[in-house]
């Protein structure tokens, strides 16, 4: 490894031969999928956010409960289920009515196990279906909780990964900061490298900046690679997008965010925000103790919850 001083900073390259991972672009059908979830995701969190993040996780997670049951319906037999579940309770009270006749209670409990294997055949279809679209609202519903905004003062850092094949781009890499953003540190350059401990295939550019006022703001990688970044600065309850471009999943699982065309070097980028923490009475104190208080137990435990009390009421039969 060999560091030098520039005039923008420091620069620590480790060269290498490691295998090239295969880069990934923006994928359209992906992109406009996430812009009609998130118009879909702004609108109702739009009429929640007067009842603050816990309020809004409560009315979202029994959405998100009734809308399982609905999918779960349409998707699964539920002809076919009842049956099933007539079959188990028949062999239940066979093994327990006839328990002095060991053939009758062996052939009882060989048509529990079909039965109960032929239930949770019938439970994979649903769940097929109901994973896409699950997904998909984690990933918007992800968007509103598992960051806050920067407040004035706060420390972040932004990251440029770029594409295999693109490390001699490292040394034109700096950042066009706005008034409201002040640098903290000089940019570190790292080239790909290969080593007994781990491997990075792709060039990375870091920097570590500070907030200075409560004005939502952008930064332009230069030379212009990528659209700007959105920084969120200020307020409490919004929408906030960490990365832009990557993979398929990082797309997938952080949407929204600008995607940089196929030609430019940059694979990816991502501000670190602050995690959040919201407050449920009862759920937060419950799984504190046992270190699991975050929104998404408790927004999957709402969800569940709500479904199981509303299986009566849309004729479900799991």
């Amino acid at each position: 490894m060999v560091s030098r001083q520039c005039s923008i900073g420091f620069e620590v390259w480790v060269t290498s031969n490691s295998p090239r991972r295969r880069a990934y672009s923006g994928i359209p059908p992906l992109s406009t999928i996430n812009t009609i979830c998130g118009a879909i995701a702004d609108a109702v969190f739009a009429l929640l956010s007067p009842l603050g993040p816990a309020g809004a996780l409560l009315v979202i997670s029994l959405l998100t409960g009734v809308a399982m049951l609905v999918v779960y319906r349409l998707a699964s037999n539920q002809a076919a289920l009842r049956r099933v579940r007539n079959d188990i309770t028949a062999n239940l009270l066979a093994v327990r009515l006839y328990r002095d006749e060991m053939s009758v209670v062996f052939r009882a409990q060989a048509r529990l196990l079909w039965a109960t294997a032929r239930m949770l055949g019938y439970q994979v279809k649903p769940f097929c279906v109901m994973v896409a679209p699950m997904v998909l609202a984690l990933a918007q519903v992800a968007m509103w909780y598992q960051y806050r905004p920067l407040q004035p003062g706060d420390q972040f850092l932004v990251t440029v990964l770029l594409k295999p094949n693109q490390e001699s781009r490292l040394t034109d890499l700096s950042l066009a900061l706005p008034a409201s953003v002040s640098p903290q540190t000089p940019p570190l350059r790292i080239a790909p490298y290969a080593s007994d401990h781990g491997a990075a295939p792709n060039g990375e550019f870091t920097q570590r900046l500070r907030a200075e006022s409560g004005a939502d703001a952008s930064i332009r990688v230069e030379p212009a690679l990528l659209p700007p970044l959105e920084l969120s600065i200020g307020g409490d309850f919004r929408r906030i997008r960490p990365s832009a471009g990557g993979p398929f999943w990082r797309q997938l699982l952080f949407p929204g965010g600008p995607v940089p065309p196929p030609s430019s070097p940059v694979l990816s980028a991502a501000v670190t925000y602050p995690l959040r923490q919201v407050h449920v009475p009862v759920l937060s104190t419950v799984f504190g103790w046992v270190g699991l208080d975050h929104w998404l137990v408790h927004y999957l435990v709402l969800a569940m919850l709500a479904a199981f009390l509303l299986k009566p009421l849309v004729g479900v039969q799991f």
